[in-house]
């Protein structure tokens, strides 16, 4: 409210255009809905079904429950591997990060009695 008796003062007439104004939200939804309903009166009238609901994927043409709980305990006899490999990798990244986080900084060897700022 302060901005807009500012804007207001000095004779700037201040619009909000997207949706997530409360403002013009309501110019928004009547563009939806418009669009909605001619697209709905448009799927009536040609009665096709979307390929989708008549294809099956691979996946699920293939899935059998007994070949799944097969291949989820081989999977769980590998879950120590997985780990490992995901802790190797982890060091690796860890100590790259640390090289080129490291590449800029300037070693200096001080002795007993310098005097560091």
């Amino acid at each position: 409210m302060a901005f807009q008796e500012f804007c207001e003062s000095f004779g700037i007439w201040n619009r909000y255009s997207t949706p997530a104004y409360p403002q013009s939200n309501s110019q928004a939804e009547a563009t939806n809905m418009a669009i909605v309903s001619s697209l709905k009166k448009r799927l009536e009238g040609a009665k096709v079904i979307p390929t989708e609901v008549n294809l099956c994927s691979a996946r699920v043409a293939g899935f059998t429950f007994d070949e799944n709980e097969e291949l989820m305990a081989k999977e769980l006899n590998l879950l120590e591997e997985h780990r490992d490999v995901a802790t190797i990798w982890l060091a690796k990244y860890q100590q790259k990060l640390t090289w080129r986080y490291n590449r800029a900084v300037r070693r200096r060897e001080f002795a007993a009695g310098d005097l560091v700022l």
